[in-house]
């Protein structure tokens, strides 16, 4: 899954290998406001976003900025309703799938989450910047469509990162919280950092680091 939030200036080449990557079997999650110019600043004509219109199967046909404060009510039958800020657009289907459309308004109907399969994978566009457990709600779709997940089940605002090499795996978990949070270990584990063994749960401090070989690794 490869995630390319206002991919506002992108160059041929990193347009067709993007292409290239969803029609092969991955999946592109690209959001509003991409596909405007090249690497020159030039606009690119066609329809927005001009260089993914066919992976994407739609057409933004006009840009439609938000004011501050202001947002954009959505509904969706599968995500639930949410609302929007920044930035919407006038949105054309020209094939993807419709998952979430704006609810009232002048752009009422219009399509915000859409999704469309090209060759072996699938691309999906969104069209304005959603409030945070929505967008949470979409990235988990997406990922989950994808058969992406977590590399292990930890607490929310804890980052896991796995690194394998020389024959070892090691997990490494960051606290991004200014207090301690505990969080499940997948096995047990012994902390290089502290040469402590883990079993169960790890406490990391605020703003804490853990480096775990599990045992036998």
């Amino acid at each position: 899954l490869v995630v390319a939030p206002n991919l506002y200036l992108v160059t041929d080449a990193a347009a067709d290998n993007l292409t290239a990557f969803v029609a092969g079997g991955g999946s592109l999650l690209l959001s509003c406001f991409s596909g405007i110019v090249d690497e020159h600043d030039h606009v690119r004509l066609g329809g927005y976003p001009a260089p993914f219109r066919e992976l994407l199967g739609l057409r933004v046909e006009e840009l439609w900025p938000l004011l501050p404060g202001e947002t954009l009510a959505v509904r969706s039958a599968e995500l639930g309703p949410f609302a929007g800020s920044l930035w919407s657009e006038a949105v054309k289907a020209e094939g993807a799938e419709v998952l979430a459309e704006v609810d009232g308004g002048d752009l009422d109907g219009t399509p915000v989450l859409l999704r469309h399969r090209h060759g072996a994978g699938t691309g999906w566009y969104l069209a304005t910047r959603p409030e945070p457990a929505a967008m949470a709600r979409i990235l988990a779709r997406a990922g989950a469509e994808a058969g992406v997940g977590p590399v292990a089940p930890v607490a929310p605002g804890v980052e896991a990162v796995r690194r394998t090499g020389g024959g070892g795996s090691w997990l490494f978990l960051l606290n991004h919280h200014d207090r301690p949070v505990s969080t499940a270990l997948p096995s047990p584990a012994v902390d290089l950092l502290t040469g402590r063994r883990l079993e169960g749960t790890i406490t990391l401090e605020r703003f804490g680091v853990a480096v775990l070989a599990q045992e036998g690794s």
